[in-house]
């Protein structure tokens, strides 16, 4: 029953307008499902707060004549006012801080900042909206709608490239720098690409620890 409930909350999230349809939609997940599922899905869908440009803010648009679905939001990316997309994201994490607070203990702020097979930050709508502190804004708004949750960064294929684990180091360093709120840095484990080189996963997470925040493996996967 949780995973049929699941598919057609993942359908339907797509046609929401505004973050108070979302909550809606989460309310009736929880008594059809129950509270352990929904957790599931908004702490590792929706509660990744910003993406890439496809993904932003991880509604599912499935297209019956296409296996390859694109997650996107339109109404999201139609904002070209900064003060209104702040205003967006603070709903957006109010409404979720609100409905679960301590029950999600980790939250993964921004995930995949960085281009996936380069060292740049990704120039999605926040990047072009907001301009590069992006970051450091949306942090800021986490921690305050969930001011007793972790508030993490995330990326993606790191293991493989040392060039981008060395600039994602020095940019969650920067960032700690600056004052921005991190409690901890995931180190994606999608290994589809083949073995990675422990050498650089074993010395970008000992980097990491030593700017005095959590480190994880996370989504970990392999062929």
């Amino acid at each position: 029953v949780g995973e049929a409930v699941l598919e057609l909350a993942v359908r339907e999230v797509g046609r929401c307008s505004c973050w108070s349809d979302v909550a809606a939609l989460m309310e009736d997940m929880i008594e059809r499902a129950g509270f352990a599922m929904v957790e599931e899905f908004v702490g590792h869908g929706i509660g990744r707060e910003m993406h890439e440009d496809p993904q932003v803010p991880s509604f599912v648009d499935l297209d019956a004549d296409d296996e390859n679905f694109l997650l996107r939001s339109g109404w999201v990316l139609a904002i070209d006012s900064p003060d209104e997309l702040r205003s967006v994201m603070r709903e957006h994490m109010g409404v979720l801080g609100d409905r679960y607070g301590e029950k999600i203990h980790r939250w993964i702020v921004i995930n995949e900042p960085m281009l996936y097979f380069g060292t740049d930050l990704y120039p999605n709508h926040f990047y072009n909206t907001l301009g590069p502190d992006y970051i450091d804004q949306a942090f800021a708004i986490a921690q305050e709608k969930a001011p007793k949750s972790e508030l993490w960064i995330n990326d993606i294929f790191l293991s493989s490239n040392p060039a981008k684990a060395d600039v994602y180091v020095a940019l969650v360093s920067d960032l700690l720098a600056r004052g921005v709120p991190i409690d901890g840095a995931g180190v994606q484990g999608h290994f589809f690409y083949g073995t990675p080189d422990f050498a650089v996963l074993e010395s970008m997470l000992i980097r990491l620890g030593a700017l005095g925040i959590q480190t994880a493996i996370t989504e970990m996967d392999a062929p």
